[in-house]
């Protein structure tokens, strides 16, 4: 879910088992040389016109029409994250950015976070390639006159919205965030890595700031599903500070957000609220995006707090389109949701709208998205 399109020089890509890495009409088994691969052979419409050895790894150049060129998913290691360069990634052109983001709506902001679908390569095509996909039952978003922000969201550890949906945003006047996560026995060692010391904390952050600057989206969603044990809780706090000290130097305008996770004694235990166990990190970002399975009392709280320091709109109210806790029941009953969201007058974050395309099929997908 997160690079797929970004085949950099110096950025080390494995599929999902880390057997191979494959290029359209060609695959590199790991550690062996490019071998001729009739499956994405038979399936390329244009290969490769430049595919060469580098130093860190292969480089390669497409030309504009690869539509039908069957491209694995590739994720990024973060073992690798000292080395990663820019690059001549497919898209990168076409990228607007902006200056800072456009409220839309009165006194409230509307955050859309997409937990993207993987099921077949019409989906795929709109992820990797500008020029999008000629299924007319594609998945597709067209709603952005109602909202302020986009979170392009996966379970992999770094998300880079592909350009297609970063230009969609910005042509429409909405910010796009990537997101940062770590989750499970996995996400506990990567925060044992990135968070060991200062320095350590502060170069993920100067790379995350670089990655956002070169592909020209607008800030982090910082989304921790693990404990965090120690010492390594205050270098947390400075993480999370530090980043958004430095996305705001470089990128004006820009925004880091908080998941409601952590809490100040390290524990990972959702809130639903905003209190005293997760201000601390709120304190030092630009928001926070709640857990789902709030109250109105919760929400009381919450906006009691925020209101203390002027910040109300700053919240960010989670409501979980499939339903998973969330006032409602979810699905078409969503509006249940904002409209206690409302009443608190604090902003909204909606989670996997793709429910729709999911669970009531491609067919009828423009019919039901409009309900």
């Amino acid at each position: 879910m997160c690079l797929y399109q970004f085949l950099n020089d110096a950025i080390d890509f494995e599929d999902a088992n880390g057997d191979e890495i494959r290029y359209p009409g060609r695959v590199r088994k790991k550690g062996g040389d490019l071998q001729q691969d009739p499956v994405a052979a038979s399936t390329a419409k244009h290969k490769n016109t430049r595919c060469k050895n580098t130093k860190d790894g292969y480089s390669t150049r497409r030309k504009r029409d690869t539509r039908h060129v069957n491209i694995k998913h590739k994720r990024l290691h973060i073992n690798r994250r000292d080395q990663w360069a820019t690059g001549a990634d497919f898209g990168r052109p076409f990228l607007t950015q902006v200056a800072n983001g456009v409220v839309i709506l009165d006194y409230v902001r509307t955050t859309l976070s997409l937990l993207q679908l993987t099921r077949g390569l019409e989906e795929r095509t709109i992820v990797v390639f500008p020029q999008g996909s000629d299924d007319p039952t594609a998945y597709r978003f067209y709603h952005w006159q109602y909202i302020d922000m986009f979170i392009y969201f996966s379970h992999h550890f770094v998300t880079i919205p592909p350009s297609t949906w970063t230009n969609a945003a910005h042509r429409n006047g909405v910010q796009m965030l990537g997101t940062v996560i770590t989750e499970w026995q996995e996400g506990l060692q990567r925060c044992k890595t990135f968070l060991e010391s200062e320095s350590a904390y502060k170069a993920v952050g100067d790379k995350l700031v670089s990655i956002a600057t070169y592909y020209k989206f607008d800030g982090w969603l910082i989304n921790i599903e693990n404990p965090i044990q120690g010492e390594k809780l205050g270098n947390l706090h400075g993480f999370v500070k530090y980043l958004a000290e430095q996305m705001h130097d470089q990128l004006p305008g820009s925004t880091v957000l908080w998941y409601d996770s952590v809490i100040r004694t390290g524990e990972l235990k959702w809130q639903d609220a905003l209190n005293e166990k997760n201000k601390m990190f709120f304190d030092v970002c630009d928001g926070i995006f709640l857990n789902y399975n709030w109250n109105d009392e919760k929400l009381f709280n919450s906006l009691s707090m925020a209101k203390g320091v002027d910040r109300s709109i700053d919240v960010f109210v989670g409501i979980d389109v499939f339903g998973r806790g969330c006032l409602g029941g979810g699905g078409f009953n969503t509006i249940e949701a904002l409209q206690a969201i409302r009443r608190f007058n604090m902003s909204a974050a909606i989670f996997a709208q793709g429910w729709v395309y999911e669970n009531q099929g491609r067919e009828k997908f423009t019919e039901n998205e409009n309900k």
